[in-house]
């Protein structure tokens, strides 16, 4: 998870914050969380909203009695809106310096974020083999997405800028980039739905993990108080595994539909 982001059409998407309401007339908080669509983690339907962080963000709100709006966004815009003070919480972020000016990062993190592994056309006879590899490729990335620090600060390589998973691997398919960086994860998943396993490889070269995923709240919101109270939810939820457990249901189904 090394930030999310999401295509889907913003008439479906906005739709959604509306449809996306937990009613509880007892919760001593009402949050607004953003969501980037990108399975498995955030799953957009025809009946609105499902995937990992949902049946992470449901527990959540009954166990620390909290209701919520969902607010859906590019992962760019997610991270935008948090700094503006327009949200209080968010998942699946991974910690940057420059985001904690305006984010408070709720340990312990929650998910051990994916290796970073570049991707390219099984046929293709690029090798990747080293990070010196990447220069001189056209690597697709998602939009406001952190990987690995080298990388992500390293402005000599030409990157090219998409929103989501599915257009890098379809415009790898097209031969419109030689290689794309992502999750494990998350790639195996939309290769899996969109029916193109088979067409890609993985390079040599991979980066290994670099920590962890977190929740963090908005520094501005009045529910910054609560962060001990979340750590603690989310200290005991970790030692009994359930984060792991929600993913590899998910995952191994293909979808969210159980």
């Amino acid at each position: 998870m090394p930030g999310r982001s999401g295509g889907y059409p913003g008439r479906v998407l906005w739709l959604s914050v509306i449809l996306m309401l937990s009613v509880n007339t007892r919760a001593e908080w009402h949050l607004k969380i953003p969501v980037s669509p990108e399975p498995p983690w955030v799953i957009q339907t025809d009946t609105g909203i499902e995937g990992v962080d949902l049946h992470i963000i449901r527990k959540m709100a009954e166990d620390l009695n909290f209701s919520y709006t969902l607010i859906p966004c590019p992962w760019a815009r997610c991270l935008k809106i948090m700094e503006l003070g327009q949200a209080d919480l968010m998942l699946g972020v991974f910690k940057r310096a420059e985001r904690e000016k305006y984010l408070a990062f709720i340990e312990p993190g929650y998910l051990l974020d994916d290796p970073k592994v570049f991707y390219l056309p099984t046929d293709s006879p690029v090798q990747i083999n080293t990070y010196k590899d990447l220069r001189d490729l056209q690597v697709g990335v998602m939009r406001g997405a952190a990987y690995f620090r080298r990388f992500d600060q390293d402005n000599n390589l030409s990157k090219i800028e998409v929103t989501d998973e599915v257009q890098l691997l379809q415009m790898l398919s097209k031969r419109r980039l030689d290689t794309i960086i992502g999750s494990p994860t998350v790639i195996r998943y939309q290769i899996n739905r969109l029916g193109l396993k088979g067409e890609f490889r993985q390079s040599a070269f991979r980066q290994s993990s670099e920590g962890y995923s977190y929740m963090a709240i908005a520094r501005s919101s009045g529910f910054i108080g609560q962060l001990d109270r979340v750590s603690g939810w989310i200290r005991e939820q970790k030692e009994r595994g359930y984060f792991r457990t929600v993913v590899d249901r998910i995952i191994d189904s293909g979808s969210d539909q159980d």
